[in-house]
């Protein structure tokens, strides 16, 4: 959240006020505005795409805005981020739809680099599913790109998001205002050329879109409309073979076939190329991003590991032949160690961010397994080095290294006139920069990048760097399993411990309660002071807001325990409904106390415009607690 929130953020949370609990903006596009909340009624994350309001005033903008979310309503399949609802509200018009914890396609490529085949096949398949469910209903999307490809962090699973140009194929192709509507890079030849379409143009999309997850660049690139338009009407892409030499000549097919000029030669349907996938490659067990994580950073911090073993090792020769002072072995040692110390820091650290997540050890095989023959095919990415480039960098580095210091040393002996030994260092510093050069021939080479072809030199063998073979052997410890499962049942208990505790909590209040103080601490210390206990007030009513919650809780409880016809479950519904217009009363005045506080902190209004809010506040937490204390609903009724 950034100190000073946009207008449409402050009105946008004025209005919904009680019952969305906005946290932040995710994003801006052509067509909206989506900000992450908090659902009060069911304490579910959602996100709100909110068209912005000087576009919500001409009818055709708005008309086909809330057309994008009653198409989208429409479908239900678990590749597409479904919709909650679709409203308008004063001069807002918005829908809510499920929050994807995750990242878009065009995040994970920028952050990781090229998708491996296995993950690249499987993305392809889930979108293709998604779209074949689509196109079935009469839905073409229009718009398939990596930026509306969101892939869910829990369990890399792919969907679909942003219908925003969707159109029923009965209304035609092209926007109400006859305008190019779409994406040029992803766009199919006949959506540019304004002709009719059917799902065939979202197939092309889609490929072209898995183009770039494979080779970080789009079929269409550089240039102005004009020649980019062009350029997709007559020319050929790049092939994926001169770029992946590493993919499944199957994947390469369905990718091209998706990309044919003409129609006519791609997948007749969604569900055709889906089940052509089926058979492109052996798909794995997805490997979660927490697994992943670990796997990529353990691959960096191999540089520490095989550093610490380089200065370990490679001195020992000149420093046994007296070449270097006694003295600098204890040095190299003490460097050695550091860098074997710190890779197994950050070895374990990463492992406690696993047990933080509570994947099963077993789980946690499985994936290591997977993962590490994803990381250890090569798929570098511009001009990034892989762990084994690292590795092999550094040994190259060292060796050469060594043979400069033992020449040297070769003269200082020739100028003691010690010629043995001279020779001796000399005809070792020549065989260390011969056995440097050969093993910096040796490296892998870099991936591909936008232009270059890749060369690999055998990638199962040469892309096993030290600490991959390292997690290797720790995948396979039956004492480090042991470890890790005790260390995991402590976190679990501890956090079961800390849910059942007796405090209620109510996360759309408390992450309201945090951002309230957040913001008074960041107020100037004159402000705090006029402001008096403004933090206490918010705390309270956050109480009071999570014990109405756990009241409603019992009363639920007591509802599923009667029978059916039961005279008093009337009683506990109306018990119910009043409870819950008291939650919303208690968190739309805490949306008002950090609205308010954002305007203050904003310069947009003085701190005597929000004292009003907080004597509200505090009212309404005592009002809440008499009627707590006051009265009980299931124990009145002997429940």
């Amino acid at each position: 959240m950034t100190n000073v929130p946009s207008p449409d953020f402050l009105d946008l949370q004025a209005a919904v006020s009680g019952r969305y609990v906005l946290d932040r903006e995710l994003g801006r596009g052509g067509m909206g505005i989506v900000f992450l909340a908090r659902e009060v009624a069911l304490d579910r994350s959602v996100a709100i795409k909110l068209l912005p309001r000087h576009l919500a005033h001409d009818a055709t903008v708005r008309e086909r805005f809330l057309r994008e979310a009653r198409t989208a309503g429409q479908l239900m399949h678990p590749n597409i981020v479904p919709i909650h609802s679709v409203e308008t509200l004063d001069a807002f018009v918005f829908f809510v739809m499920a929050y994807v914890e995750g990242e878009t396609l065009a995040a994970r490529v920028g952050r990781v680099g090229m998708l491996p085949p296995a993950a690249a096949t499987r993305l392809f398949q889930e979108v293709a599913w998604a779209l074949g469910y689509a196109h079935g209903r009469g839905v073409i999307h229009r718009d398939i790109k990596p930026e509306n490809i969101l892939i869910e962090g829990a369990t890399g699973r792919a969907l679909v998001a942003d219908f925003g140009i969707a159109q029923l194929q009965r209304q035609g192709t092209l926007s109400p205002d006859g305008a190019l509507v779409g994406t040029v890079q992803y766009m199919s030849p006949e959506q540019a050329s304004a002709e009719a379409l059917d799902g065939r143009s979202d197939l092309y999309s889609l490929g072209a879109t898995v183009y770039f997850a494979l080779t970080g660049r789009s079929p269409v690139e550089g240039g102005s409309l004009p020649e980019m338009l062009l350029r997709l009407m007559t020319e050929e892409a790049t092939p994926l073979s001169a770029l992946r030499p590493d993919l499944p000549v199957a994947l390469v097919n369905a990718v091209s076939r998706s990309l044919a000029k003409a129609r006519d030669g791609r997948f007749a349907s969604a569900d055709e190329l889906a089940q052509a996938l089926q058979f492109t490659v052996g798909l794995p067990p997805p490997v979660t991003p927490e697994v992943r994580t670990f796997l990529v950073r353990m691959n960096s911090a191999g540089l520490l590991l095989t550093g610490g073993l380089a200065v370990l090792v490679l001195p020992a020769l000149p420093i046994a032949l007296g070449l270097f002072p006694r003295g600098a072995l204890a040095l190299f040692l003490a460097i050695g160690a550091g860098g074997i110390a710190m890779f197994g820091f950050a070895l374990f650290l990463e492992m406690f961010r696993l047990i933080e997540h509570r994947i099963p050890w077993p789980e946690i095989q499985r994936q290591l397994s997977h993962g590490l023959d994803e990381l250890e095919a090569p798929v570098g990415s511009g001009s990034r080095l892989s762990g084994a480039q690292q590795t092999t960098a550094v040994i190259a580095l060292s060796v050469s290294g060594a043979g400069i210091v033992l020449l040297v040393q070769a003269v200082k002996l020739l100028v003691r006139a010690e010629p043995q030994s001279a020779v001796l260092a000399g005809l070792g510093g020549v065989a260390a920069l011969v056995a440097g050069e050969f093993i910096g021939r040796r490296m892998p080479k870099l991936g591909p990048t936008v232009d270059r072809p890749a060369l690999h030199l055998k990638p199962k063998r040469a892309e096993r760097s030290l600490a991959t073979l390292l997690v290797r052997r720790i995948a396979r410890s039956r004492m480090i399993g042991r470890w890790y499962n005790a260390l995991l049942r402590q976190h679990v208990a501890a956090v079961k411990q800390m849910l059942g505790g007796s405090k209620p909590v109510s996360p759309a209040a408390t992450l309201l309660l945090d951002r309230v103080t957040a913001l008074f601490e960041q107020l100037q210390p004159d402000v705090r002071t006029r402001l008096g206990d403004v933090v206490p007030i918010a705390a309270a009513l956050e109480r009071a807001v999570a014990a109405l919650r756990e009241r409603a809780t019992r009363i639920d409880s007591a509802i599923a325990e009667l029978p059916a016809g039961d005279a008093a479950i009337q009683e506990f519904r109306g018990a119910r409904e009043r409870i819950d217009q008291r939650v919303a009363d208690g968190v739309g005045a805490l949306e008002r106390l950090r609205t308010d506080l954002l305007r203050l902190s904003a310069g947009l209004i003085a701190a005597d415009g929000i004292t009003a809010e907080i004597e509200k506040a505090q009212e309404l937490s005592a009002a809440i607690d008499a009627e707590l204390h006051g009265r009980d609903e299931v124990r009145q009724l002997g429940r």
